[in-house]
């Protein structure tokens, strides 16, 4: 329900003279009266030229794009301190824009808008790390990030070569079976990653694709330990990828991948690429403007903590 010019004015009036008028004591009421300026039925009055309702609804932006998972309403109403009623308002719109996509089991997450936009910005600096990535492998390099059951090409840097297989930039692929999809999940936090699991279908896309949900759980066990993951032909035949997740603290933002043909870009050379994956993957966090993820003992993290070169299993 809106406050017309009018009724803020009164409001304000009223206000002043120690007789606060108000006629709306919902949630909408409050943060439209904020928004001019006006005070709330809280007392709370809005900071000149912030806009409440844009603020808020860019809070809930900043918490999804730490839950690569997706929240529910409740979850996100608490992480962001935003009243469930104004959250739910909030994200109706935002969803409607393209910003929030709805999954499977009611979870919310950044919708397809927000990596387009993203994409303008940030491909710049990005593109400097996987460009130098791109050229030290001679294969195509990319960063992405999970989208439901899926994950998007934000950036893609081309490899050299004639032959190379040719997703572009807003492709979208499963995450069960692709490098970067498995990088991340098996980053997750376990029950994280059992939310994200739950509203998956495991559809076989080649004969390598894994289908069987207590296998996944094996390899992405295997992903958590040794910090990379590898994708042998199980998104598309004849094409093998190593990625890696890039982090922020305990939260997982996207993935750098290398992918290349298998006949040139074999098991052994994408393992032999994983120095320069992890420094690529701690590059694009400070370019993303992350800080190192901590160790929990007040030093820096290094690369090798969290991206381990252990032997692939």
């Amino acid at each position: 329900m809106l406050v017309t010019t009018q009724q803020a004015r009164r409001g304000a009036s009223d206000h002043d003279h120690g007789e606060p008028t108000r006629p709306y004591d919902d949630d909408a009421g409050r943060a439209e009266r904020a928004d001019a300026g006006v005070a709330g039925a809280d007392g709370a009055v809005g900071v000149v030229g912030v806009v409440r309702s844009l603020d808020r609804a860019l809070t809930i932006l900043d918490e999804l794009a730490l839950a690569p998972a997706g929240l529910g309403l409740v979850e996100l109403s608490r992480r962001s301190r935003i009243a469930k009623s104004t959250a739910h308002r909030l994200i109706s719109t935002l969803e409607r824009r393209g910003y929030v996509a709805r999954l499977p089991g009611g979870r919310y997450a950044l919708g397809l808008t927000v990596f387009g936009a993203v994409n303008l910005p940030v491909a710049p600096v990005l593109r400097t790390a996987l460009e130098g990535l791109a050229q030290h492998s001679g294969e195509s390099v990319n960063f992405g990030v999970l989208h439901g059951t899926d994950v998007v090409y934000v950036d893609r840097v081309e490899s050299r070569h004639a032959l190379r297989w040719g997703l572009t930039i807003g492709s979208c692929v499963p995450m069960h079976c692709s490098g970067m999809g498995k990088a991340i999940l098996g980053a997750l936090p376990p029950g994280t990653r059992r939310d994200a699991l739950r509203s998956a279908t495991l559809r076989p896309l080649t004969r390598n694709t894994i289908t069987d949900m207590a296998m996944l759980e094996e390899e992405l066990q295997r992903v958590h330990a040794a910090g990379y993951a590898i994708d042998d032909g199980e998104y598309m035949d004849g094409v093998l990828c190593i990625a890696a997740a890039v982090r922020r603290g305990a939260s997982v933002i996207g993935a750098v991948s290398i992918a290349g043909p298998a006949l040139r870009f074999t098991r052994e050379v994408a393992l032999a690429q994983r120095p320069a994956l992890f420094d690529t993957v701690r590059v694009a966090a400070g370019l993303l403007g992350m800080p190192p993820p901590d160790r929990g003992d007040g030093a820096e993290s290094s690369t090798a903590d969290h991206y381990s070169p252990t032997a692939w299993r």
